[in-house]
């Protein structure tokens, strides 16, 4: 992935789950502590890219004009 571009110390829609405890991956307070690290100017490590992932950015915008191809969307900028 090219990588998290929203800032850390927001809920972005794919926390969302985390925030609602529903995530199997992380949970709430764990969450917050990021956000709180964050905004201290603490932000996560991230990881390396692997292939899967440099594909994904590859191919992204080719899925994302077939999308907007399927549904007959005009002026999508990608």
């Amino acid at each position: 992935m090219v990588g998290k571009l929203t800032p850390d110390d927001i809920v972005t829609a794919s926390r969302v789950p985390a925030l609602m405890g529903l995530s199997p991956y992380t949970t709430p307070n764990e969450l917050l502590k990021e956000a709180i690290e964050a905004a201290a100017g603490n932000p996560p490590e991230r990881f390396a890219q692997n292939e899967a992932m440099r594909f994904g950015d590859l191919l992204e915008p080719v899925i994302l004009d077939e999308a907007a191809y399927r549904l007959d969307l005009d002026h999508v900028n990608t």
